[in-house]
């Protein structure tokens, strides 16, 4: 199990992990942005912003990083800021081109609560009679704990940064491998 969680973080942090790339590729930013502007309202601000705010860790300073994390619940200013920080430009459109078509599904939520009674189910206020999750009511817990640690003061900001104990100088926002 902890297998699982680890690699769902790297995952999140990366989602390029398993491609070879040792960090996020603009690339895969590029990607997210494209398919969240497709979703539009078929994905919530939280699922939106989580994942950039976790794939971009590696490619913003930590000033930016703390900037797109108090960022208003508005994914124009997330879309906006992405595009601002990140060299979008060079990542090659004809690449970008293999999307396929959005897939639209029916769910019908009388079938769904039948199906998961019926598989035993217990009633406990949440399935049965009806779900109280709110997406939108917590930035969930390992966000708010990545919060905290940007929240926590430098000792200056004139010196190189120092992220996940990597010292590093800010190369117009990118962390490069030499």
């Amino acid at each position: 199990m902890d297998e699982s969680i680890m690699a769902a973080r790297g995952i999140l942090s990366n989602p390029a992990l398993f491609s070879g790339h040792k960090t996020t590729p603009v690339e895969c930013v590029k990607r997210w942005l494209n398919i969240c502007q497709q979703a539009d309202t078929d994905i919530t601000y939280q699922c939106m912003h989580h994942h950039f705010s976790f794939m971009t860790e590696s490619l913003l300073t930590k000033r930016l990083r703390l900037q797109l994390n108090n960022l208003s619940k508005e994914k124009q200013n997330v879309f906006g800021f992405i595009r601002t920080h990140l060299p979008l430009d060079s990542v090659n459109d004809a690449v970008m081109q293999d999307y396929p078509e959005k897939i639209c599904c029916s769910y019908n939520d009388q079938i769904y609560r039948q199906r998961a009674a019926g598989n035993g189910a217990k009633d406990n206020g949440t399935i049965v009679n009806g779900c109280t999750y709110d997406p939108e009511a917590s930035d969930g817990n390992f966000f708010r704990s990545k919060r905290a640690e940007l929240d926590e003061p430098q000792a200056s900001d004139d010196v190189a940064e120092n992220v996940d104990g990597v010292a590093f100088m800010d190369g117009g926002n990118l962390l490069f491998d030499e």
